[in-house]
């Protein structure tokens, strides 16, 4: 992974954002991602200030939720929180979405005691790396995602949506793809999504979605032993074939390996800022130990082709992205 470091301790970090832009734009479509190390920004607003420098539009905002975050301040929030004895894997952000960020931007405030690491995968690879009777079902049908919102269990739709009533969630649903079902206060959602996507760049095909991170396969042993407990349809997520068929473990366990082999890390240090090109490259973090805090700006708004964003840069996708008709119940 390259690591920019600066040859004069006293640059001014965002004229050099703004007169090199370009080229950092290049390495970074080059090998996905890339840490600056050493550059003089100290703080949030400094950091935030140096992402949009870096960035051809503006911060995007985070959609549907599916794990806790806190909001620091202006476009800027803590990376997910979540018990630091445990691995988050290897996702891109919103890949489930109508649009996502195109560039997320992670800085190191407090870097673990041990652990804690940012791991990133080329998506490039994995694409290249899943055998092609396997990748092949999925770019044809493409992944059909189940979302369950229970007032106890995981975040609740209107945290995830946005909005406060089942009129509006409906609405939000109906723009976003999806097939809602209330059932009192508790609501189900399916929407088929897309497996791959050409980047709009380099015209290569990435692997690009949330299929392998949100399907039950990838809980770690003890979290599956609770979900066979409370009931595969209670789960906050999972994932399915587009055609509703469950995704046999065995396939779950070649998606994961094909991850894996395309995944490199580093050692946090104070002030690193990761840069990632969120359709190239995935990322995750590795358990730790002691005090660690990694913000995250995302920016360069992207859209799924038939979603009508302003200044988003649209992403052409299948046909399974579409409009819900006649989903399979799952």
């Amino acid at each position: 992974m390259p690591i920019l470091t600066p040859v004069h301790p006293d640059l001014d970090a965002l004229s050099w954002a703004a007169e090199h832009r370009e080229t950092v734009g290049e390495l970074l479509t080059a090998g996905g991602a890339l840490v600056l190390r050493g550059f003089p920004v100290a703080g949030q607003a400094a950091f935030e200030q140096l992402a949009l420098a870096l960035s051809a539009s503006g911060a995007v905002a985070y959609r549907e939720n599916a794990t806790p975050r806190s909001h620091v301040a202006g476009n800027t929030y803590t990376s997910t929180d979540y018990p630091a004895d445990r691995t988050i894997y290897a996702h891109n952000e919103n890949s489930h979405t109508l649009s996502w960020p195109g560039k997320l931007f992670f800085y190191c405030d407090t870097p673990a005691k041990s652990g804690g690491e940012t791991p990133v995968t080329d998506c490039r690879a994995v694409f290249r790396r899943i055998p092609g009777h396997i990748r092949d079902r999925f770019l044809e049908e493409g992944w059909l995602y189940r979302r369950s919102f229970s007032p106890r269990l995981g975040i609740g739709w209107r945290q995830a949506f946005g909005v406060e009533t089942p009129q509006e969630a409906r609405a939000y649903a109906a723009e976003s793809w999806m097939e809602p079902e209330f059932d009192g206060d508790q609501l189900v959602v399916r929407y088929r999504r897309w497996a791959a996507l050409d980047h709009p760049t380099t015209g290569d095909p990435v692997w690009f979605n949330h299929g392998t991170f949100f399907n039950q396969g990838s809980l770690e042993p003890e979290l599956k032993q609770f979900a066979a407990a409370l009931g595969v349809g209670k789960l906050p997520y999972n994932t399915f074939y587009g055609n509703g068929d469950p995704v046999p473990d065995e396939v779950i366990e070649v998606l994961r390996a094909a991850y894996d082999a395309a995944t490199a890390t580093f050692p946090w240090q104070r002030g690193d800022i990761l840069m990632i090109d969120n359709m190239l490259v995935a990322h995750g973090r590795r358990p730790y130990t002691g005090d660690r805090r990694v913000l995250v700006t995302m920016t360069e708004q992207m859209a799924a082709e038939a979603s009508d964003l302003p200044g988003a840069v649209a992403v052409r996708t299948s046909p399974q992205a579409g409009p819900p008709t006649a989903l399979p119940v799952v």
